[in-house]
């Protein structure tokens, strides 16, 4: 049960596309004071499932079936790019992510379900090049200033949270994997509302006592 074992570390190692080189790092630094997480469940961990703790799963890409049979003409590989893979899910392809089927349960965190940016004003602020796919959440050909939707309101938040929980085992309900690192009042307060018990973002939040765990959590892709 990952709320035991989150009392027990003292730091969490989290990566995105699996390569030799981040599996170098997992050998490396996992020790029985880590944890490992492969973040959004990219295709790239199927055959490496041995080597992770826990995988935090986005709803929209691993749980709803792609209905698009092919990835976006002139944009990068899917089994290699992270944007890439995350901007044809937008599109409804959704090959580049572990299917929810395929994981064992118990390794399953929420990550939420939409995973997404919304734009709060009109302000443009670049243009989107779906060659690299930087910025993937954009709207149409633009890039506004914009938002994680789990921060937005209350019922995004939770809408967020919520739609997760079916496939999410009892063991690991009560953690939540925050999109981009980030959370704020709106969101720490729905997931008390909902009885998480701690946010995994840069750090641990703990939701109940409302402090932070001072357990940071390092990308194995910058080290």
């Amino acid at each position: 049960m990952i709320n035991n074992i989150i009392k027990k570390i003292d730091k969490i190692y989290y990566f995105h596309i699996l390569t030799v080189d981040i599996i170098n790092k997992i050998h490396c630094y996992k020790n029985n004071n880590s944890l490992i997480i492969a973040d959004d469940a990219h295709i790239s961990i199927k055959n490496h499932l041995d080597i992770i703790d826990y995988v935090s799963v986005i709803g929209r890409c691993s749980c709803v079936k792609s209905f698009k049979n092919k990835q976006e003409k002139n944009t990068p590989n899917i089994n290699t790019n992270l944007q890439s893979a995350l901007y044809n899910s937008l599109l409804g392809y959704n090959n580049g992510f572990m299917n929810i089927d395929d994981l064992p349960k118990n390794k399953i965190l929420n990550h939420t379900f939409s995973h997404n940016k919304v734009k709060i004003n009109d302000n443009v602020i670049d243009k989107f090049d779906k060659t690299n796919c930087k910025n993937w959440w954009a709207y149409n050909n633009n890039i506004y200033e914009s938002i994680p939707i789990h921060m937005l309101n209350k019922h995004c938040a939770e809408f967020e949270i919520k739609s997760m929980f079916k496939y999410i085992s009892n063991e690991n309900k009560n953690i939540v994997v925050a999109p981009w690192n980030q959370i704020n009042d709106i969101f720490i307060n729905v997931c008390k509302l909902n009885s998480i018990d701690y946010i995994i973002y840069s750090d641990v939040y703990d939701v109940n006592n409302n402090i932070v765990l001072n357990i940071p959590r390092i990308n194995l892709e910058k080290i």
